[in-house]
């Protein structure tokens, strides 16, 4: 069994690979960002995002039959719904426990998520 330890230098992305038989080895690596990437998201905005429950859902398009998920930190769906967002506003009162959650949006096989605060 050969003993294997990593360390990253994070000022220039240097991966330093040590093993117990086989020497060290070094490598370089390009990061990137998230704004790199084509989120293709639906244009959903969710305001607040602290709240006592009420929330209110704005987007820029019609989005028909739209799966509505909401998740807390372990995982566990606690709420589900089913809207037509075909006007450019929306509400949803929730009745949740305080805490951090996870709101999923999903229509035409697209996805977005976002981060939402009960008081």
């Amino acid at each position: 069994m050969k003993l294997v330890y990593l360390d990253l230098r994070t000022a220039d992305n240097t991966l330093l690979a040590t093993t117990h038989s086989r020497g060290m080895f070094t490598g370089t690596f390009d990061t990137l960002s998230i704004s790199e990437f084509d989120t293709n998201d639906l244009g959903i905005k969710i305001y607040p995002t602290v709240s006592n429950g009420a929330i209110a859902i704005t987007f820029n398009q019609n989005l028909v039959k739209t799966s509505i998920q909401i998740f807390n930190l372990s995982g566990q769906r606690v709420f589900e719904t089913e809207k037509d967002l075909s006007s450019n506003e929306t509400s949803l009162q929730l009745d949740l426990k305080s805490g951090l959650y996870l709101i999923q949006f999903q229509s035409n096989g697209r996805l977005q998520i976002e981060k939402i605060i009960i008081k």
